[in-house]
């Protein structure tokens, strides 16, 4: 995106003084002590997170008594659909609280230990990375909880490895249009977090997006804003409050 920024930049704002601070909607669910708020308001920035996805937990599941050698999560959704139904939780398996669980990123982490289970491991970014710590363990066999959509990663790595892998639906997505920010003022930045939310954005048409910066959290995610016509200005280079925030910084100092 850096020819685009190049040659837009007259259209975007920058700040004028250390007292001029700079707006970004963060198009996902707000976290108690959120660490990407914390870490763009720290900076001065004007940091709202914008939902576009409701959560709808599954309904108590026949209870899984077959032996699994550990929990995979690779989603903090799958952690908050157990938290807000106990009797999903308790369901999952019959020795749920002895299963050693193995999660992807320390925010999942440190939600999956409020269940009271044994948080094993977690893999910094992304689901191949947990794969090959439970291959490294040689963990035979895996229970993975997911939501109703998600990636295949995990599930192949493990079975190339001959893991067997058991997913278990736990939530389902269903699609939040944010019309809310067509009444506030509009931000300098928009940062997106899957691509999923980048297509739910581009659906508001009564929004003039072409003044607004956009960032993405990862590849998959800038891909989709390329492929919707909407070229990222800043790209995380890991999936982490930090990096994003570093990506938009770059295009700053430029």
């Amino acid at each position: 995106g850096g020819k685009q920024a190049a040659s837009g930049s007259a259209r975007w704002r920058v700040p004028t003084s250390m007292n001029d601070s700079i707006s970004i909607w963060l198009f996902r669910d707000e976290r108690a002590d959120d660490p990407y708020l914390r870490v763009f308001e720290r900076a001065g920035f004007e940091a709202r997170c914008i939902s576009v996805f409701e959560l709808q937990a599954m309904d108590t599941l026949p209870i899984l008594t077959e032996s699994v050698s550990a929990v995979a999560v690779t989603s903090q959704r799958s952690i908050d659909a157990l938290l807000n139904n106990e009797s999903l939780f308790r369901s999952l398996h019959s020795d749920v609280h002895s299963i050693p669980w193995y999660c992807v990123g320390e925010a999942t982490r440190t939600a999956a230990r409020e269940l009271g289970v044994s948080v094993t491991a977690h893999a910094p970014g992304t689901a191949t990375a947990l794969a090959y710590a439970l291959i490294a363990d040689d963990k035979a066999s895996v229970l993975h909880i997911a939501g109703r959509s998600h990636r295949p990663e995990l599930a192949e790595v493990l079975q190339v490895a001959g893991t067997r892998v058991i997913t278990q639906i736990v939530y389902e997505l269903t699609e939040r249009k944010p019309t809310e920010i067509l009444s506030l003022q509009r931000a300098d930045w928009a940062a997106f977090f899957s691509p999923r939310g980048v297509q739910i954005a581009h659906k508001l048409t009564d929004l003039d997006w072409s003044s607004i910066r956009k960032a993405a959290i990862g590849p998959t995610t800038a891909s989709t804003l390329d492929q919707l016509g909407w070229t990222p200005d800043a790209i995380a280079i890991k999936p982490t409050p930090t990096h994003l925030f570093e990506s938009l910084s770059r295009t700053l100092t430029l």
